[in-house]
Protein backbone atom coordinates (compact mmCIF):
# COMPACT_ATOMS: atom_id res chain seq x y z
CA UNK A 1 0.00 0.00 0.00
CA UNK A 2 1.34 3.42 -0.91
CA UNK A 3 2.17 5.84 1.90
CA UNK A 4 -0.55 8.30 0.81
CA UNK A 5 -3.11 5.52 1.11
CA UNK A 6 -1.88 4.64 4.58
CA UNK A 7 -2.04 8.30 5.63
CA UNK A 8 -5.61 8.61 4.37
CA UNK A 9 -6.72 5.48 6.20
CA UNK A 10 -5.05 6.56 9.43
CA UNK A 11 -6.58 10.02 9.31
CA UNK A 12 -10.00 8.50 8.65
CA UNK A 13 -9.59 6.12 11.57
CA UNK A 14 -8.44 8.98 13.81
CA UNK A 15 -11.59 10.89 13.01
CA UNK A 16 -13.85 7.95 13.81
CA UNK A 17 -12.15 6.66 16.97
CA UNK A 18 -13.74 7.98 20.17
CA UNK A 19 -12.96 5.16 22.62
CA UNK A 20 -9.61 3.62 23.52
CA UNK A 21 -9.50 -0.16 23.37
CA UNK A 22 -6.81 -2.75 24.13
CA UNK A 23 -7.07 -6.16 22.45
CA UNK A 24 -4.80 -8.49 24.42
CA UNK A 25 -4.27 -11.87 22.76
CA UNK A 26 -2.92 -14.29 25.35
CA UNK A 27 -2.97 -17.26 22.97
CA UNK A 28 -5.64 -18.95 25.08
CA UNK A 29 -9.05 -18.47 23.54
CA UNK A 30 -10.77 -15.17 22.85
CA UNK A 31 -8.55 -12.08 23.26
CA UNK A 32 -9.11 -9.95 26.36
CA UNK A 33 -10.71 -6.65 25.38
CA UNK A 34 -10.76 -3.73 27.82
CA UNK A 35 -10.78 0.05 27.93
CA UNK A 36 -7.65 1.54 29.54
CA UNK A 37 -7.57 4.86 31.35
CA UNK A 38 -5.58 7.87 30.22
CA UNK A 39 -2.28 8.32 32.02
CA UNK A 40 0.31 11.06 31.85
CA UNK A 41 3.59 10.41 29.99
CA UNK A 42 6.63 9.64 32.12
CA UNK A 43 8.97 12.61 32.06
CA UNK A 44 12.74 12.16 31.74
CA UNK A 45 14.63 15.28 32.79
CA UNK A 46 17.90 16.36 31.20
CA UNK A 47 20.10 15.27 34.09
CA UNK A 48 18.57 11.77 34.20
CA UNK A 49 18.79 11.59 30.41
CA UNK A 50 22.52 12.36 30.39
CA UNK A 51 23.25 9.80 33.11
CA UNK A 52 21.26 7.12 31.29
CA UNK A 53 22.93 7.83 27.94
CA UNK A 54 26.41 7.68 29.45
CA UNK A 55 25.73 4.38 31.22
CA UNK A 56 24.02 2.77 28.22
CA UNK A 57 26.87 3.67 25.88
CA UNK A 58 29.47 2.42 28.36
CA UNK A 59 27.58 -0.88 28.67
CA UNK A 60 27.26 -1.43 24.92
CA UNK A 61 29.32 -4.14 23.26
CA UNK A 62 31.26 -1.76 21.03
CA UNK A 63 34.75 -1.86 19.59
CA UNK A 64 36.04 1.71 19.76
CA UNK A 65 39.06 2.59 17.67
CA UNK A 66 40.90 5.85 17.11
CA UNK A 67 41.30 6.48 13.40
CA UNK A 68 42.67 9.55 11.70
CA UNK A 69 42.08 10.21 8.04
CA UNK A 70 43.13 12.96 5.69
CA UNK A 71 39.55 14.22 5.55
CA UNK A 72 38.55 13.89 9.21
CA UNK A 73 40.91 13.85 12.17
CA UNK A 74 38.11 13.33 14.69
CA UNK A 75 37.75 10.07 16.60
CA UNK A 76 36.01 7.41 14.55
CA UNK A 77 33.92 4.83 16.34
CA UNK A 78 33.77 1.60 14.38
CA UNK A 79 31.09 -0.48 15.96
CA UNK A 80 29.27 -3.74 15.70
CA UNK A 81 26.37 -3.92 18.13
CA UNK A 82 25.22 -7.54 17.78
CA UNK A 83 24.71 -7.10 14.05
CA UNK A 84 22.60 -3.93 14.23
CA UNK A 85 25.36 -1.74 12.80
CA UNK A 86 28.48 -2.86 10.99
CA UNK A 87 30.74 -0.05 9.83
CA UNK A 88 33.59 -1.21 7.62
CA UNK A 89 37.04 -0.72 9.04
CA UNK A 90 39.11 1.85 7.23
CA UNK A 91 36.25 4.13 6.23
CA UNK A 92 36.29 7.72 7.34
CA UNK A 93 33.44 9.03 9.45
CA UNK A 94 32.03 10.93 6.50
CA UNK A 95 32.01 7.79 4.34
CA UNK A 96 30.54 5.43 6.90
CA UNK A 97 27.96 7.76 8.37
CA UNK A 98 26.92 10.51 6.00
CA UNK A 99 25.19 8.10 3.63
CA UNK A 100 22.52 7.48 6.27
CA UNK A 101 22.16 11.14 6.93
CA UNK A 102 24.21 12.64 9.76
CA UNK A 103 24.20 16.43 9.89
CA UNK A 104 27.71 17.75 9.44
CA UNK A 105 29.37 21.07 10.37
CA UNK A 106 28.87 22.33 6.82
CA UNK A 107 25.49 22.04 5.11
CA UNK A 108 27.06 20.20 2.19
CA UNK A 109 29.44 17.93 4.07
CA UNK A 110 28.84 14.23 3.51
CA UNK A 111 25.94 14.87 1.12
CA UNK A 112 26.06 14.29 -2.59
CA UNK A 113 25.16 17.78 -3.83
CA UNK A 114 24.80 18.79 -7.45
CA UNK A 115 24.12 22.48 -8.12
CA UNK A 116 22.49 22.88 -4.70
CA UNK A 117 20.19 19.87 -4.95
CA UNK A 118 20.36 16.65 -2.95
CA UNK A 119 20.99 13.44 -4.87
CA UNK A 120 20.09 10.78 -2.33
CA UNK A 121 17.81 7.78 -2.23
CA UNK A 122 14.46 8.09 -0.39
CA UNK A 123 15.69 6.05 2.58
CA UNK A 124 18.76 8.25 2.94
CA UNK A 125 16.66 11.41 2.76
CA UNK A 126 14.39 9.98 5.45
CA UNK A 127 17.29 9.19 7.77
CA UNK A 128 18.82 12.62 7.21
CA UNK A 129 15.60 14.40 8.08
CA UNK A 130 14.98 12.09 11.06
CA UNK A 131 18.45 12.94 12.36
CA UNK A 132 17.49 16.63 12.49
CA UNK A 133 14.51 15.75 14.71
CA UNK A 134 16.95 15.01 17.57
CA UNK A 135 18.72 18.38 17.40
CA UNK A 136 17.08 19.71 20.57
CA UNK A 137 18.39 16.88 22.76
CA UNK A 138 21.61 15.84 21.04
CA UNK A 139 23.77 18.41 22.80
CA UNK A 140 22.99 16.49 25.99
CA UNK A 141 24.11 13.24 24.34
CA UNK A 142 27.38 14.77 23.13
CA UNK A 143 28.12 16.17 26.57
CA UNK A 144 27.45 12.79 28.19
CA UNK A 145 29.69 10.69 25.91
CA UNK A 146 32.28 13.08 24.49
CA UNK A 147 35.11 11.58 26.55
CA UNK A 148 34.68 7.97 25.43
CA UNK A 149 32.68 7.71 22.18
CA UNK A 150 32.04 9.52 18.94
CA UNK A 151 28.65 11.30 19.00
CA UNK A 152 28.33 11.26 15.19
CA UNK A 153 28.67 7.49 14.96
CA UNK A 154 26.30 7.02 17.89
CA UNK A 155 23.78 9.31 16.23
CA UNK A 156 23.94 7.16 13.10
CA UNK A 157 23.15 4.05 15.09
CA UNK A 158 20.27 5.67 16.99
CA UNK A 159 18.73 7.21 13.88
CA UNK A 160 18.98 3.91 12.00
CA UNK A 161 17.38 1.95 14.86
CA UNK A 162 14.59 4.49 15.43
CA UNK A 163 13.92 4.89 11.71
CA UNK A 164 13.60 1.15 11.20
CA UNK A 165 11.22 0.77 14.16
CA UNK A 166 9.04 3.71 13.10
CA UNK A 167 8.75 2.39 9.54
CA UNK A 168 7.42 -0.86 11.06
CA UNK A 169 5.12 1.09 13.39
CA UNK A 170 3.30 2.82 10.52
CA UNK A 171 3.14 -0.24 8.27
CA UNK A 172 -0.24 -2.02 7.93
CA UNK A 173 1.12 -5.26 9.42
CA UNK A 174 1.75 -5.76 13.17
CA UNK A 175 5.32 -5.34 14.40
CA UNK A 176 6.90 -8.75 14.87
CA UNK A 177 10.66 -8.03 14.90
CA UNK A 178 11.95 -8.39 18.46
CA UNK A 179 14.01 -5.20 18.64
CA UNK A 180 11.24 -3.13 17.06
CA UNK A 181 8.72 -4.62 19.51
CA UNK A 182 11.00 -3.74 22.44
CA UNK A 183 11.37 -0.15 21.21
CA UNK A 184 7.65 0.29 20.49
CA UNK A 185 6.65 -1.25 23.83
CA UNK A 186 9.02 1.15 25.59
CA UNK A 187 7.44 4.11 23.81
CA UNK A 188 3.95 2.97 24.84
CA UNK A 189 5.06 2.44 28.44
CA UNK A 190 6.72 5.86 28.71
CA UNK A 191 4.51 8.01 26.47
CA UNK A 192 1.18 6.19 26.08
CA UNK A 193 -0.73 4.73 23.13
CA UNK A 194 -2.23 8.05 22.05
CA UNK A 195 1.08 9.95 21.86
CA UNK A 196 2.71 7.01 20.04
CA UNK A 197 -0.14 7.03 17.52
CA UNK A 198 0.44 10.77 16.98
CA UNK A 199 4.16 10.07 16.64
CA UNK A 200 3.38 7.53 13.91
CA UNK A 201 1.24 10.02 12.02
CA UNK A 202 3.99 12.60 12.29
CA UNK A 203 6.48 10.07 10.95
CA UNK A 204 4.25 9.36 7.94
CA UNK A 205 4.32 13.06 7.13
CA UNK A 206 8.09 13.03 7.60
CA UNK A 207 8.38 10.19 5.08
CA UNK A 208 6.33 12.08 2.50
CA UNK A 209 7.97 15.44 3.00
CA UNK A 210 11.55 14.14 3.08
CA UNK A 211 11.08 12.57 -0.37
CA UNK A 212 10.15 15.99 -1.75
CA UNK A 213 13.07 17.86 -0.17
CA UNK A 214 15.55 19.26 -2.67
CA UNK A 215 18.03 21.03 -0.41
CA UNK A 216 19.77 20.47 2.87
CA UNK A 217 17.81 23.31 4.49
CA UNK A 218 14.50 21.77 3.37
CA UNK A 219 15.44 18.48 5.02
CA UNK A 220 16.31 20.37 8.19
CA UNK A 221 12.90 22.09 8.24
CA UNK A 222 11.15 18.73 7.71
CA UNK A 223 13.14 17.11 10.50
CA UNK A 224 12.57 19.94 12.94
CA UNK A 225 8.84 19.78 12.25
CA UNK A 226 8.84 16.13 13.30
CA UNK A 227 10.97 17.09 16.29
CA UNK A 228 8.13 19.33 17.46
CA UNK A 229 5.79 16.32 17.29
CA UNK A 230 8.24 14.38 19.46
CA UNK A 231 8.95 17.16 21.93
CA UNK A 232 12.05 17.04 24.09
CA UNK A 233 10.67 14.30 26.34
CA UNK A 234 9.61 12.13 23.41
CA UNK A 235 13.02 12.55 21.80
CA UNK A 236 14.78 11.59 25.04
CA UNK A 237 12.62 8.49 25.42
CA UNK A 238 13.37 7.47 21.82
CA UNK A 239 17.11 7.90 22.31
CA UNK A 240 17.43 5.91 25.54
CA UNK A 241 15.03 3.21 24.31
CA UNK A 242 17.04 2.86 21.09
CA UNK A 243 20.31 2.65 23.02
CA UNK A 244 18.81 0.02 25.33
CA UNK A 245 17.77 -2.25 22.46
CA UNK A 246 20.87 -1.76 20.29
CA UNK A 247 22.79 -4.40 22.22
CA UNK A 248 20.31 -7.16 21.38
CA UNK A 249 17.58 -9.00 23.26
CA UNK A 250 19.56 -10.21 26.28
CA UNK A 251 21.23 -6.85 26.82
CA UNK A 252 17.91 -5.01 26.52
CA UNK A 253 16.31 -7.09 29.26
CA UNK A 254 19.28 -6.42 31.54
CA UNK A 255 19.55 -2.68 30.84
CA UNK A 256 15.86 -1.87 30.70
CA UNK A 257 15.27 -2.09 34.44
CA UNK A 258 17.94 0.58 35.01
CA UNK A 259 16.42 3.20 32.72
CA UNK A 260 15.11 6.36 34.39
CA UNK A 261 11.46 5.86 35.33
CA UNK A 262 11.65 2.12 34.58
CA UNK A 263 9.67 1.00 37.64
CA UNK A 264 6.88 3.43 36.83
CA UNK A 265 6.99 2.42 33.15
CA UNK A 266 6.68 -1.24 34.13
CA UNK A 267 3.42 -0.59 35.93
CA UNK A 268 2.22 1.80 33.24
CA UNK A 269 2.75 -0.77 30.48
CA UNK A 270 0.23 -3.02 32.18
CA UNK A 271 -2.24 -0.16 32.70
CA UNK A 272 -1.76 1.04 29.12
CA UNK A 273 -1.44 -2.24 27.25
CA UNK A 274 -1.85 -5.27 29.51
CA UNK A 275 1.74 -6.43 29.00
CA UNK A 276 4.86 -6.49 31.16
CA UNK A 277 7.57 -4.23 29.79
CA UNK A 278 10.21 -6.72 30.89
CA UNK A 279 8.40 -9.37 28.80
CA UNK A 280 8.59 -7.14 25.72
CA UNK A 281 12.32 -6.59 26.34
CA UNK A 282 12.85 -10.35 26.77
CA UNK A 283 11.04 -11.30 23.55
CA UNK A 284 7.85 -12.56 25.21
CA UNK A 285 5.56 -10.24 23.22
CA UNK A 286 4.93 -11.75 19.78
CA UNK A 287 3.45 -8.72 18.04
CA UNK A 288 2.22 -5.23 18.71
CA UNK A 289 0.23 -2.80 16.58
CA UNK A 290 -1.67 0.49 16.77
CA UNK A 291 -4.03 0.14 13.78
CA UNK A 292 -6.04 3.27 14.63
CA UNK A 293 -6.00 6.21 17.01
CA UNK A 294 -7.69 4.48 19.95
CA UNK A 295 -6.76 0.83 19.40
CA UNK A 296 -3.77 -1.14 20.68
CA UNK A 297 -3.35 -4.80 19.68
CA UNK A 298 -0.89 -6.92 21.68
CA UNK A 299 -0.18 -10.63 21.23
CA UNK A 300 1.68 -12.31 24.08
CA UNK A 301 3.83 -15.41 24.00
CA UNK A 302 2.40 -18.30 26.08
CA UNK A 303 5.18 -17.87 28.64
CA UNK A 304 4.05 -14.28 29.30
CA UNK A 305 0.42 -15.10 30.09
CA UNK A 306 0.92 -16.16 33.71
CA UNK A 307 3.10 -13.14 34.43
CA UNK A 308 0.46 -10.75 33.18
CA UNK A 309 -2.36 -12.54 34.99
CA UNK A 310 -0.48 -12.52 38.30
CA UNK A 311 -0.65 -8.77 38.76
CA UNK A 312 1.08 -5.50 38.12
CA UNK A 313 4.80 -5.64 37.54
CA UNK A 314 7.62 -7.06 39.57
CA UNK A 315 9.68 -3.92 40.12
CA UNK A 316 9.24 -2.11 43.43
CA UNK A 317 9.30 1.66 43.09
CA UNK A 318 11.00 3.99 45.52
CA UNK A 319 14.33 4.84 47.08
CA UNK A 320 17.45 2.79 46.26
CA UNK A 321 17.61 1.60 49.88
CA UNK A 322 15.14 1.28 52.72
CA UNK A 323 12.22 -0.76 54.01
CA UNK A 324 9.36 -2.00 51.85
CA UNK A 325 6.22 -0.04 52.68
CA UNK A 326 2.67 -1.09 51.80
CA UNK A 327 0.94 2.05 50.54
CA UNK A 328 -2.37 0.60 51.78
CA UNK A 329 -1.50 -1.23 54.98
CA UNK A 330 -1.99 -4.99 55.17
CA UNK A 331 -1.15 -5.21 58.89
CA UNK A 332 -4.05 -3.41 60.56
CA UNK A 333 -6.74 -6.10 60.60
CA UNK A 334 -8.04 -5.59 64.15
CA UNK A 335 -6.32 -2.76 66.03
CA UNK A 336 -8.22 0.49 66.50
CA UNK A 337 -4.96 2.41 66.90
CA UNK A 338 -4.70 5.38 64.56
CA UNK A 339 -8.38 5.16 63.69
CA UNK A 340 -8.26 1.54 62.50
CA UNK A 341 -8.75 -1.15 61.58
CA UNK A 342 -7.71 0.11 58.13
CA UNK A 343 -6.82 -3.10 56.27
CA UNK A 344 -10.44 -4.26 55.73
CA UNK A 345 -11.35 -0.83 54.34
CA UNK A 346 -8.45 -0.90 51.91
CA UNK A 347 -9.25 -4.46 50.85
CA UNK A 348 -12.83 -3.45 49.99
CA UNK A 349 -11.44 -1.01 47.42
CA UNK A 350 -8.90 -3.55 46.13
CA UNK A 351 -11.73 -6.08 45.71
CA UNK A 352 -13.23 -3.82 43.04
CA UNK A 353 -10.10 -4.48 40.99
CA UNK A 354 -9.64 -8.11 42.12
CA UNK A 355 -6.27 -7.14 43.52
CA UNK A 356 -4.41 -8.04 46.69
CA UNK A 357 -2.80 -5.68 49.17
CA UNK A 358 0.38 -7.70 48.60
CA UNK A 359 0.52 -6.82 44.88
CA UNK A 360 3.72 -5.05 43.84
CA UNK A 361 1.71 -1.99 42.79
CA UNK A 362 0.92 -1.48 46.50
CA UNK A 363 4.58 -1.54 47.56
CA UNK A 364 7.21 1.17 47.64
CA UNK A 365 10.73 1.27 49.10
CA UNK A 366 11.18 4.11 51.61
CA UNK A 367 14.46 5.18 53.22
CA UNK A 368 13.81 6.32 56.77
CA UNK A 369 10.46 4.52 56.86
CA UNK A 370 8.90 4.49 60.34
CA UNK A 371 5.66 2.92 61.48
CA UNK A 372 2.98 2.77 62.68
CA UNK A 373 1.56 5.62 60.63
CA UNK A 374 -0.88 8.27 61.83
CA UNK A 375 -4.58 8.23 61.03
CA UNK A 376 -4.04 11.27 58.79
CA UNK A 377 -1.94 9.13 56.44
CA UNK A 378 -4.43 6.25 56.20
CA UNK A 379 -7.39 8.59 55.74
CA UNK A 380 -5.72 10.37 52.82
CA UNK A 381 -4.71 7.13 51.09
CA UNK A 382 -8.19 5.67 51.49
CA UNK A 383 -9.81 8.85 50.22
CA UNK A 384 -7.67 8.90 47.09
CA UNK A 385 -8.03 5.25 46.07
CA UNK A 386 -11.75 5.23 46.88
CA UNK A 387 -12.37 8.35 44.83
CA UNK A 388 -10.29 6.99 41.93
CA UNK A 389 -12.26 3.73 41.72
CA UNK A 390 -15.82 4.88 42.52
CA UNK A 391 -16.88 5.25 38.89
CA UNK A 392 -14.99 2.32 37.37
CA UNK A 393 -16.90 -0.44 35.56
CA UNK A 394 -15.62 -4.00 35.88
CA UNK A 395 -12.40 -5.42 37.37
CA UNK A 396 -10.20 -4.53 34.39
CA UNK A 397 -11.05 -0.83 34.42
CA UNK A 398 -10.99 -0.69 38.23
CA UNK A 399 -7.58 -2.33 38.23
CA UNK A 400 -6.26 0.20 35.73
CA UNK A 401 -7.41 3.25 37.69
CA UNK A 402 -6.34 1.78 41.03
CA UNK A 403 -2.82 1.00 39.77
CA UNK A 404 -2.62 4.50 38.32
CA UNK A 405 -3.57 6.08 41.66
CA UNK A 406 -1.11 3.84 43.52
CA UNK A 407 1.61 5.04 41.12
CA UNK A 408 0.74 8.64 41.98
CA UNK A 409 0.83 7.85 45.70
CA UNK A 410 4.18 6.11 45.29
CA UNK A 411 5.56 9.20 43.58
CA UNK A 412 4.37 11.40 46.46
CA UNK A 413 5.87 9.02 49.01
CA UNK A 414 9.26 9.01 47.29
CA UNK A 415 9.48 12.76 46.66
CA UNK A 416 11.39 14.72 49.29
CA UNK A 417 9.38 17.37 51.10
CA UNK A 418 5.87 16.15 50.29
CA UNK A 419 3.27 15.90 53.04
CA UNK A 420 2.83 12.15 52.44
CA UNK A 421 6.55 11.45 52.77
CA UNK A 422 6.80 13.43 55.99
CA UNK A 423 4.03 11.30 57.48
CA UNK A 424 5.92 8.03 57.02
CA UNK A 425 9.59 8.97 57.59
CA UNK A 426 11.66 9.70 60.64
CA UNK A 427 12.90 13.08 59.44
CA UNK A 428 10.35 15.85 59.83
CA UNK A 429 11.82 17.68 56.86
CA UNK A 430 10.89 14.66 54.64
Amino acid sequence: MRIRGIVALLLLAAGCATTRVVNLDTGQGTPIVYQPVDTDPIEIDEAGFKRAVAQLVLDMNLNVMHEESEQDARLSLLASARGVVDCAQGRTMAQSYARIGQQQDSPGAGLNLLEGELKLESAELLMQSLSFAFDTVWDGVEEAIKDFANPAALRAMVVSMVGTALVMLVAPEPITKLLAIALTASLIAYLGTGPVWNLGQGFLRLMEESKKARTHSELEVVGHRFGKVLGDNGARVLVIAALAVLGGQNATAARGSNLPGAAQATLRAQVEGGFKLSAAWAGEVQSIAIPSAGVLNVALAPTAVAAVAMGPGNSIQGDPEGDIHHICTNKNEISETSGGPWTPLFQQVFDRARMSLDDVANKVRIQGHKGPHPAEYHKEVLRRIDQATLGCRGPAQCRAVLVEELMKLAKDLTTEGTKMRKLITKRPEG
